[in-house]
C-alpha cells in the first residue's frame, strides 16, 4: 500500500513552496522522518510513502510524523512561515497489484526520472474482466520481451473506486519515445483485440506524465520495494 499526499500550488507560490519542501529534506538528512518520494505530475505535487500491507500502516505512519515535529521544532516553525503555499491538499492510498504488473530486469544501477500514467475508471461490474484482460497484457509484453515494463496500483482511498493507474517508468522522455516506438513495432496488431475489450470495461482514461524530484525526496540511497 502507498499513502499519497496530492498539494497543488499556485504559480505565485511555487517557489516558496520548494523552499519548505526542500526544508524537510535537510532536517530528514539529521533527523529520523518516515521515507517519503516526490513526483510532480499532472500540475501538483505528489509525496508517496510505503505504508506496508495493511491500512494499520496509515496510522502508523502519521504516529511517526506527530513524533518527528514534536523532536524537530523547525518542522513546526516551517509549517507555520509555508503552509499558505498550499492552495488545495488531498490524502489518497493505492495498492500496487503485482499480479498484473510486468517488470523485466532492468540494467543495475538503471535510474528512471520520467513516467507516463495511464488513469482508468473501472466500471464497477467489470473489474474481475479489466482484471483477466490485464493477464493478458502481461503475456503480450512478455511474449515480445517489451521493456520497461509496468505497475499497476488500484484506489483504496481518497479517489474514486475502481480507479487504476498503470505507471510506465523511463530513463527519460528521450528513451520514452524510442521505446514507445520499438515496443509498437514489436506488438503490431497483437494486442487490437485486447483494446478493442478493454475499452469496453472502462468509463473512461486519462492520460499523463510524472516527473521524479528527488530533490524533493527523502534523502535515502535505495528505494522501497512497492507493495
Amino acid at each position: 500500500l502507498w499513502a499519497v499526499t496530492v498539494e497543488k500550488v499556485l504559480p505565485a507560490d511555487l517557489a516558496a513552496y520548494e523552499e519548505w519542501s526542500k526544508g524537510y529534506v535537510e532536517v530528514a538528512k539529521n533527523a529520523e522522518l518516515p521515507v517519503w518520494f516526490a513526483f510532480s505530475e499532472n500540475g501538483e505535487y505528489i509525496y508517496a510513502s510505503n505504508i506496508g500491507k495493511t491500512l494499520d500502516g496509515r496510522e502508523k505512519e502519521d504516529a511517526a510524523w506527530k513524533a518527528a515535529f514534536e523532536a524537530n521544532p523547525k518542522l513546526a516553525e516551517m509549517w507555520e512561515k509555508y503552509s499558505y503555499t498550499v492552495h488545495t491538499k488531498r490524502q489518497e492510498i493505492w495498492r500496487h497489484q503485482p499480479s498484473i504488473s510486468y517488470n523485466p530486469e532492468t540494467e543495475p544501477g538503471e535510474v528512471n526520472t520520467y513516467t507516463r500514467i495511464f488513469k482508468f475508471w473501472i466500471k464497477p461490474e467489470k473489474v474481475s474482466e479489466a482484471t483477466e484482460l490485464m493477464k493478458g497484457y502481461v503475456s503480450a509484453w512478455k511474449n515480445a520481451e517489451l521493456s520497461p515494463g509496468f505497475n499497476v496500483y488500484s484506489s483504496v482511498s481518497g479517489e474514486d473506486e475502481n480507479v487504476w493507474q498503470i505507471r510506465v517508468a523511463y530513463k527519460d522522455t528521450q528513451h520514452w519515445a524510442e521505446s514507445d516506438k520499438i515496443n509498437n513495432e514489436k506488438l503490431g496488431d497483437s494486442t487490437d483485440e485486447l483494446w478493442s475489450k478493454w475499452t469496453k470495461v472502462i468509463n473512461k482514461m486519462e492520460t499523463y506524465e510524472s516527473w521524479n524530484r528527488n530533490d524533493l525526496s527523502s534523502p535515502v540511497d535505495d528505494s522501497e520495494e512497492s507493495d
